[in-house]
């Protein structure tokens, strides 16, 4: 679990709920980030900085997606799953706006699962 600045009880929290399948990595500086994600069996995130670093390293990706369009921002593979809630404000480019505030929490976490592992090609696993 990869966490910027800010985020390292956030991540702490993803790590506890995991079950003892996912461990926090150290601070890493974009270039280590990267380095991290060219290594990484797949990544899950929203539409940030880190999906796109991530998808531009090549590494798998299950893209969420909520007020910004994927056809513009998404991930470019075919193979690559984007998951999207679309709020009544789409397309909106806005940080804080009251109609997309929580879309991503209306995906459920195991639709991202099962998209994770069909992405990885475990999708029987499930």
């Amino acid at each position: 679990v990869c966490w910027g600045p800010g985020e390292e009880e956030l991540a702490g929290r993803v790590v506890a709920a995991s079950g003892g399948t996912a461990i926090a990595s150290f601070p890493a500086s974009l270039l280590e980030f990267a380095a991290l994600a060219r290594r990484a069996r797949a990544i899950v995130a929203a539409d940030t900085g880190p999906l796109h670093l991530a998808c531009a390293v090549g590494t798998p990706a299950v893209a969420l997606f909520g007020p910004t369009d994927p056809a513009r921002n998404g991930p470019w593979k075919p193979a690559d799953v984007v998951l999207q809630r679309r709020p009544a404000c789409f397309p909106c480019h806005r940080r804080e706006c009251a109609k997309h505030r929580g879309i991503l929490d209306e995906i459920p976490v195991a639709e991202v699962e099962q998209a994770l592992l069909s992405r990885i090609g475990l999708a029987d696993a499930g």
